[in-house]
């Protein structure tokens, strides 16, 4: 991963690992800058999402591809993920962070991590792919027709493998909790 030095800082976070991990504008932020809160889980749903998209890519085109991760830094509700300039290869991708890749964005919305489907060697190697910025890391490895996924958090320029559970939300669970009364599950006597 490669960067536009144009683009600076003014779209990337850095987290902070304190009683739990903080979202706070990079060092070199202005004072306009959004305040520091608590990260939030990814759904899980934008997952899958983007696993979907790794596989339908690859059936597509026979290519991995790269997407970056968003979070509005007001709301601290995740964004739709967006697709960085990049090119694409069997094995992986080589993308660049670019202004204007962020053009249609509003300055709230920041990249917190990525998302890159690939062929990998190992957790070594898999780790060494990855990006410099802090954030939240998904490594989709495809391998023998399957995909495997791998979570990172790169915190304070460290990098740790995470469990799944420690940074998705079960938004599938709470999907239901609002219109459970419109759903009559039957019975099935």
């Amino acid at each position: 991963m490669k960067h536009d030095d144009s683009i600076g800082s003014q779209r990337l976070i850095r987290l902070v690992q304190q009683a739990c991990l903080i979202v706070y504008p990079p060092g070199d932020a202005t004072s306009d800058s959004f305040h520091p809160f608590w990260f939030t889980c990814m759904p899980r749903s934008q997952s899958c999402w983007l696993q979907s998209l790794a596989e339908i890519f690859h059936r597509t085109y026979g290519k991995c591809i790269a997407v970056l991760l968003t979070l509005d830094c007001e709301t601290h509700q995740w964004s739709a993920p967006v697709i960085p300039t990049q090119r694409c290869t069997r094995d992986g991708t080589i993308w660049v962070l670019r202004n204007e890749d962020f053009a249609d964005m509003p300055p709230s919305r920041r990249v917190v991590g990525s998302c890159q489907s690939g062929v990998a060697d190992g957790p070594e190697d898999i780790v060494a792919r990855l990006p410099p910025h802090d954030g939240l890391h998904l490594f989709l490895r495809h391998s023998n027709h399957k995909w495997i996924k791998y979570w990172f958090l790169r915190i304070q320029g460290e990098v740790a493998f995470v469990p799944p559970t420690s940074v998705l939300a079960d938004d599938g669970t709470t999907t239901f909790e609002t219109p459970r009364q419109r759903v009559d599950l039957g019975s099935d006597a």
